[in-house]
């Protein structure tokens, strides 16, 4: 009996060991639980968990776990275990995209604003005096920043940028109001120009403004 007794726990070991091997050898999952006959008809029945380390888990066998902690001194080293090229390709580029579009939208705005001004001051607004200059001086000034605001994105530009679009709202209320050297317009006449004009040097103040209002948050915190 006692050599049976040894036989079945030897055979008990063996199974245990067995399965220990094959969870260490398993790939990455969740909580396995496997089942074995072992000798004498006892059932074996253990829970494993496999990682991602070979193995390095608890109740693991240590030459599992050593594998696991060689793996994470090459991580540890400069340039193993780095993102892929792909990745990085795509998060730089996602980056760059974030930082153009600002500048492509004042783009658009500053262009937009700048030929309705040239198409009003080619249709009549030539005639009326000083009236007429300032709509040429805004229209050129206007195209020429929307040329330029997609190459270079520097402060002076987005400054002449902010300034351009304040002025002709200004004016614009001005000419609604107590007049503009003399000239007053009524309501959001010429049809759809105005709307249309002040829509876009909104916009394009609103966002030149953004990061100026995200510069006052970051030092009020700081602060």
């Amino acid at each position: 009996m006692a050599v049976e007794d040894d036989g079945e726990h030897g055979g008990a070991d063996r199974a245990a060991n067995a399965l220990e091997d094959v969870e260490l050898r398993g790939g990455v999952g969740d909580l396995v639980r496997r089942q074995c006959t072992v000798g004498g008809g006892q059932e074996y029945e253990r829970d494993g968990r496999d990682r991602q380390d070979g193995g390095a888990r608890e109740g693991g066998d240590p030459g599992a776990v050593a594998v696991g902690e060689r793996r994470r001194e090459q991580c540890a080293e400069p340039g193993r275990c780095e993102p892929a090229a792909g990745d990085q390709g795509r998060e730089a580029g996602m980056t760059k995209l974030r930082s153009l579009a600002p500048r492509i939208l004042v783009a658009v705005c500053m262009a937009a604003t700048g030929l309705l001004h040239a198409d009003l001051y080619l249709n009549g607004y030539q005639a009326i005096a000083a009236i007429g200059t300032a709509f040429l001086w805004q229209a050129a000034a206007s195209v020429a920043l929307a040329v330029l605001l997609p190459i270079a994105y520097p402060l002076v530009l987005r400054l002449l940028a902010a300034a351009v679009s304040a002025g002709a709202l200004g004016a614009f209320a001005l000419s609604r109001t107590t007049g503009l050297f003399g000239f007053t317009e009524y309501g959001w006449q010429p049809a759809p120009q105005a709307v249309l004009t002040v829509l876009s040097e909104s916009l394009a103040l609103v966002v030149l403004a953004i990061p100026l209002l995200r510069w006052a948050r970051t030092r009020k915190a700081v602060a």
